[in-house]
This record gives C-alpha cells, structure tokens and sequence, in this order.
C-alpha cells in the first residue's frame, strides 16, 4: 500500500445562477430643519467634548491623513468616553467659561425686529374658514369604503395607494364629476374666506 492519498474527482459544480435582486426603495428620512440663524446673536457654548474634538482632530488627521470626518470623530469618541474625570476636567473648565461668556452676551444682546421676525413660527390660522377640497379629495371620500370592503384587513397606506392607482385610470368624464364639486368648494372658500 502506498502512502499517497487518493485524489478524490471533483464535482462538477454548475455555476448557480444569479437572480437580480429587487431594488427595494427606502423611505426618505426626513431632514430636521435648522431653526434660521440670527444674526448678531451671541455665539452658542461650546461643550466639553468638542473643546476636546478641536483639539485631538489635528493630531489624528496626522497620524492618519486619508480618514474621513466620521471616522475621526469616531476615533475621537472612543479617546473620550475612555478618559478619566480628572482629565477631562480642563475641558469643563473650558466649556464653563464659554458658557458664561454666552450668559453674559445674551444679557447685553437685544434682538433686531427682524431676527423676532425670523424666529416667530408661522401658526396656523384656525378662526379661518376650512380649506377648499381638491377632486382627488372627493374621489378619496367616495372610494375608500368600497376599498375597505374589497380589502378588509389592508392597512390604510395600501387602501391609498389602491384608490391613487385608480385615480390614474378612470376617464376625464368620471373626474369632471369630482372636479365640479371641487369647484364648487373652491366658490365656498373665496366665499367664507371674504366674510372673515
């Protein structure tokens, strides 16, 4: 006997084949909105960590010169949350003194009428009349029962999107009925709009 293995024969191995995946659209994340910023008001305080973000950030972009933002931050946070109290304490020291110096600004700092203008939301206006309804509006009112019913179970988003679809397909001649009853709540709302 020979104490050379045997070469087992491969299997022949067919290439699998590759089904294209469906692009699954993700929702848009909504951005949050940066309130406008005034001008002349005092600069806002600094914190802590970023007194101490300011301060490795060069000493990290030298030690690794390609790194994105996020991944010097990243770096810098981990530096951070292992730091002892004792050491971060300089940079409290830092952010106190920044936060009294912004206390001391706001105290001499008297807003122009444009910057209140700037800073006051828009509300609503509830005492006036109700919007005027579009035919798309009146054809939702008029098709979601016989949706609910063909669908029971369906979550609402899918009702929508059902009657939407619909809305695409049916002739001018049924959305002329929903537009004149638009119309006429177009007339309604100049109306109400004008006695208010």
């Amino acid at each position: 006997m020979s104490s050379k293995k045997r070469a087992t024969p491969k299997k022949n191995k067919s290439p699998k084949t590759v089904k294209p995946k469906k692009e699954i659209k993700k929702p848009r994340k909504q951005r949050s909105v940066k309130a406008k910023k005034i001008s002349g008001a005092p600069k806002r305080p600094k914190s802590a960590w970023i007194y101490y973000l300011s301060e490795q950030r060069p000493h990290v972009l030298k030690a690794q010169p390609s790194a994105s933002v996020t991944d010097i931050t990243k770096l810098v946070s981990t530096e951070w949350k292992a730091l002892k109290p004792a050491q971060k304490a300089k940079y409290e020291r830092m952010a106190e003194g920044d936060r009294e110096r912004y206390r001391a600004d706001m105290l001499n700092y008297v807003p122009s009428p444009e910057d209140k203008e700037k800073k006051r939301r828009k509300h609503k206006d509830k005492t006036g009349p109700k919007k005027a309804k579009t035919a798309f509006n009146y054809y939702v009112a008029g098709q979601s029962e016989k949706m609910r019913a063909a669908n029971p179970g369906a979550p609402m988003s899918q009702i929508m999107r059902l009657i939407a679809a619909s809305w695409g397909t049916i002739s001018e001649r049924e959305k002329e009925k929903y537009m004149k009853m638009a119309d006429q709540d177009k007339v309604r709302f100049e109306q109400e709009k004008n006695q208010s």
